[in-house]
């Protein structure tokens, strides 16, 4: 079996994925995935998490991300992220919670 990474990059491949079932399509997927891993974090909010779970979920809804980051304004979206970022620290740093 061809290990798609050794052909492509990362951003290609997320790229290749999302022109090859659609942004409506991905855009469905994604929020299935955050449901996901909504599920499972509140699960751990009970105590009755498997943390393996979690993980999986959380590299689902990763990917979908990228996907919608690449579909949407990636420059934006950067410059936005890390605003809010730098934002947080200064919070933090200024003894806010």
């Amino acid at each position: 079996m061809v290990n798609v990474k050794e052909i492509l990059n990362t951003r290609e491949i997320l790229l290749f994925i999302l022109q090859n079932y659609g942004i409506k399509s991905q855009l469905n997927v994604a929020i299935e995935e955050m449901s996901e891993l909504t599920k499972e974090l509140c699960k751990y909010n009970r105590d009755k998490a498997d943390i393996n779970h979690i993980c999986e979920e959380i590299a689902d809804a990763k990917i979908m991300l990228d996907q919608l980051t690449l579909a949407f304004d990636e420059g934006l979206i950067n410059r936005i992220y890390n605003e809010k970022l730098n934002r947080q620290l200064g919070r933090i740093k200024n003894g806010e919670k």
